[in-house]
């Protein structure tokens, strides 16, 4: 029995949704087994490029084959997407009317064998290998107007004007290829410099530390903007503008184009939605759990917290959802089903049980908190009670060695297919309590992979709230 038992495959149910349902944002970042790194990040979408149909092969190797050498650059700018690529859903720009907006320029090689190959497609990194050391340089020809920022191609207004940026191959034998694209700059001398940016309510009140709460899934949260700014023509005079009906006329601006600077975003759309007009945002809660929103505004100085860019200030607040719904709008699980079969003989059922969450807790639930880590820099922090994988196994007379595979699945049809042992039980997982810190792994606590009867999900922050049952049966495991 002992040989058999090695082959062993864990399937966890639940009889309602639970794991996979109401934990899918948690799995989706962490748990996709193909093309998923452990740490949680998403591998970069391949977008389409300017010139699908001219999408390179494989670079010649063989001795006798004609050298492949670049033989003209072809540039167009878009805006930037929220972790910096090409916004190509935007279109072509080469005009920036808002104040210290940015844009990204994308390169494409003509080559002598033919093909057009652009830095965003899949075969720039093998081409790009051979334009040389360096790859590229960006210079501006007014830094007054427009400045590129590193080595990305992404240019920021400075003042109003023209400016073109010279793209030239870092390598000196193909210099002679370097490609101009000009730049129309308005909307940047007005002399105001943004120095801070707050989210108030109607009452213009700047929420701070306290905690934004919805208690039902239809009504809407005005929030409202609060810009304070220096106005660097005159002695850097402090300026504050707000649109908050209860702002004071010292505060109302002449025109709400200063708004039009304004973006609102949630940190976790499976949580709360929020609509934008003139600056105002209309936020509604979704599910329960706690998520943050942010404000955001150019036209500041230099900063990139949180991975909002150059120029960009933001202030945050926590949400805190209690309106009794799940995400899809199920309800959380009330029992967990557990079923072990052969590997080789799935039909034959060798242990199952069904769990309450009393008798689930009963097996030895424990506190832990779990970091996630996502692309873009961007973490979750998720303080968790729950019973480890490891502790119900146990309960099955089973050790890791015992378990090929586990599949997780949820009344709501969600399957996400076998996800390993190795996965699941023999990756080390930490808790990173600095990871606020420039994504620092010091002071890193081991933590197990558990399955949770309640979580405090956090977008981004350190900040762990109120353990939120709505989740229950939900598999958590930290940054590996």
């Amino acid at each position: 029995m002992h040989a058999r038992r090695k082959a062993l495959i864990c399937y966890l149910l639940t009889l309602a949704v639970g794991i996979f349902c109401i934990g899918a944002p948690f799995l989706a970042a962490l748990a996709a087994p193909a093309g998923a790194v452990a740490d949680g990040s998403e591998p970069a979408a391949v977008e389409e490029s300017p010139d699908a149909d001219s999408q390179g092969d494989e670079r010649a190797t063989g001795d006798d084959e004609e050298e492949i050498v670049p033989e003209k650059l072809i540039l167009a700018a878009y805006p930037l997407t929220d972790d910096g690529s090409w916004d190509k859903a935007n279109g072509k720009q080469t005009a920036i009317d808002t104040r210290g907006g940015q844009l990204r320029i994308l390169i494409g090689v003509d080559w002598s064998d033919g093909k057009r190959i652009y830095e965003d497609q899949t075969k720039w990194d093998d081409r790009s290998a051979l334009l040389g050391e360096g790859w590229f340089t960006y210079e501006s020809s007014d830094s007054s107007v427009l400045t590129p920022s590193g080595s990305t191609g992404t240019v920021r207004a400075v003042g109003d004007g023209e400016a073109t940026i010279t793209v030239t191959p870092g390598d000196e034998r193909f210099a002679d290829l370097a490609k101009k694209i000009k730049f129309t700059v308005t909307n940047q001398s007005t002399g105001l410099l943004v120095t801070k940016v707050q989210i108030v309510d109607e009452n213009n009140s700047a929420y701070g530390d306290d905690a934004i709460k919805i208690t039902d899934s239809t009504s809407l949260t005005k929030l409202y903007a609060r810009i304070t700014y220096k106005d660097t023509l005159n002695d850097d005079a402090k300026v504050v503008y707000s649109n908050a009906p209860g702002a004071p006329a010292s505060e109302r601006p002449e025109s709400d184009n200063v708004f039009d600077s304004v973006n609102w975003q949630v940190g976790d759309t499976d949580y709360a939605s929020v609509t934008n007009h003139n600056g105002v945002a209309s936020l509604k809660g979704i599910a329960s759990a706690m998520t943050s929103i942010f404000v955001t505004v150019t036209g500041g100085k230099e900063s990139k917290d949180y991975g909002f860019g150059y120029g960009v200030l933001y202030d945050r607040v926590t949400v805190r959802i209690s309106n009794g719904k799940t995400v899809g709008g199920e309800q959380p699980a009330d029992n967990l089903k557990v079923k072990i079969v052969y590997e080789n003989d799935l039909k034959t059922v060798v242990k199952k049980e069904t769990f309450s969450k009393e008798q689930f807790e009963a097996l030895g639930a424990i506190t832990r908190t779990y970091t996630m880590t996502r692309a873009g820099g961007k973490y979750v922090t998720d303080r968790a009670y729950g019973v480890p994988l490891a502790t119900i196994l146990k309960h099955f007379e089973l050790s890791a060695n015992d378990v090929k595979y586990m599949r997780l699945a949820a009344n709501d049809g969600a399957n996400p297919g076998k996800l390993s042992a190795k996965f699941l039980l023999k990756t080390t997982r930490y808790y990173l309590p600095n990871y606020d810190l420039g994504g620092s792994w010091q002071e890193k606590e081991q933590v197990p992979t558990m399955i949770a009867l309640k979580d405090s999900w956090n977008q981004d922050t350190m900040v762990t709230g109120e353990l939120n049952p709505g989740t229950c049966f939900r598999l958590v495991f930290g940054a590996a």
